[in-house]
């Protein structure tokens, strides 16, 4: 994977050399002109736990003591997905350092995408400010997203739609399929990410593809399970084809917020 180091300023328009143009990633990522920037940044939410006793099972919203911000970030197009990010500084307007001392603390969490896969949503935590400080002068760190605009359709065959069936690639296999009058559900296991997935057709003998909609899924290391359902009755076969992107290229995004109060609104 290629990996590209850019700039994240909170000045509310972020440069982010390496996701998409300004349409669709699809569109604009091959160019090496395009425009490619985040067209905003905000917090999305603040929590502050002021006290918290995990020994004493006293964790108040099931949190440790500390100040936690939730940021939302507007994407110039669709990006795969979020994977490891973390702090790098967060110092309040007083100087005091809200940095957590453990190098864990200062992992990201709790990265997301939206639906439409145009906003990044992701926590950081802080130290506790001290009762003196009225906001954060400089909160930055790094992020890590995934971007495709390729993908290849690869045939996992004509499958019985029982459990047991396997497939000719991807390690392919029917876990589950249940017929419930004129409903069916149905589950298909996999070794491959997630990420990489976006979208699988079924098609029945006669060539129509299948109104199945996906509702859930599990992903354990390489282990991925799908989740499956209709509002029609299932054909005893259907041809599987899976759509994959392809040259997933990973880009480190740095990110920097300055003067904001407590509540996360610009001073």
């Amino acid at each position: 994977m290629k990996t590209t180091y850019l700039a994240l300023g909170l000045s509310l328009t972020i440069a982010l050399t390496g996701l998409a143009g300004t349409a669709d990633a699809g569109e604009a990522a091959g160019s090496p002109t395009a425009e490619r920037s985040f067209r905003s940044v905000r917090v999305g939410g603040v929590r502050l736990i002021s006290e918290s006793d995990s020994e004493n099972e006293v964790r108040p919203f099931n949190y440790d003591q500390g100040y936690y911000l939730s940021l939302i970030g507007e994407l110039p197009g669709k990006a795969l997905a979020l994977k490891e990010g973390k702090l790098s500084k967060a110092i309040a307007d007083n100087g005091e350092n809200l940095l957590p001392a453990e190098e864990y603390r200062r992992f990201l969490e709790f990265q997301t995408l939206s639906k439409d896969k145009k906003l990044a949503l992701f926590q950081v935590g802080l130290n506790l400010p001290g009762k003196e400080v009225k906001g954060i002068k400089e909160l930055s760190g790094e992020v890590v997203c995934l971007v495709s605009t390729e993908t290849e359709k690869i045939s996992l065959g004509e499958l019985e739609l029982k459990a047991g069936a396997k497939g000719e690639n991807l390690g392919a296999e029917i876990a589950r399929v249940s017929n419930q009058g004129q409903e069916s559900e149905l589950e298909i296991n996999m070794k491959v990410s997630l990420d990489e997935i976006k979208a699988l057709s079924f098609v029945d003998p006669n060539g129509e593809e299948l109104k199945v909609s996906q509702v859930g899924y599990c992903q354990f290391g390489e282990d991925l399970t799908l989740n499956y359902y209709s509002e029609e009755p299932l054909p005893a076969k259907a041809k599987i084809v899976v759509e994959r992107y392809i040259n997933i290229k990973e880009y480190v995004v740095t990110f920097s917020l300055n003067n904001i109060t407590l509540l996360g609104e610009p001073k």
